[in-house]
């Protein structure tokens, strides 16, 4: 049976500590957090991988079209398309 204490009535219940009982838990938490975490960083650097190409080819269309076609497109036809990617 447990201890008592003078000053608190109560039983005092051994504790037994057992480190292996959260640890492996916590341990398995925190790897999918992780792995999460890295999935989600793979995705954002996917995603402005995209969104950086798209970029780069309106820059690229809209210097041909002011360079290097422009001698075959028409001013007015020309202008608002080169208006819209500045």
């Amino acid at each position: 049976m447990g201890k008592t204490d003078p000053q608190n009535p109560r039983i005092l219940a051994p504790y037994c500590f057992n480190a292996n009982d959260g640890i492996l838990d916590l341990l398995g938490f925190v790897l999918y957090l992780q792995g999460e975490m890295m999935m989600q960083d793979k995705l954002e650097k996917e995603r402005c991988d995209a969104k950086n190409a798209v970029e780069e080819y309106v820059y690229e269309m809209r210097d041909k079209i002011a360079n290097v076609l422009a001698q075959f497109i028409k001013e007015e036809v020309r202008y608002p398309h080169t208006r819209t990617c500045y």
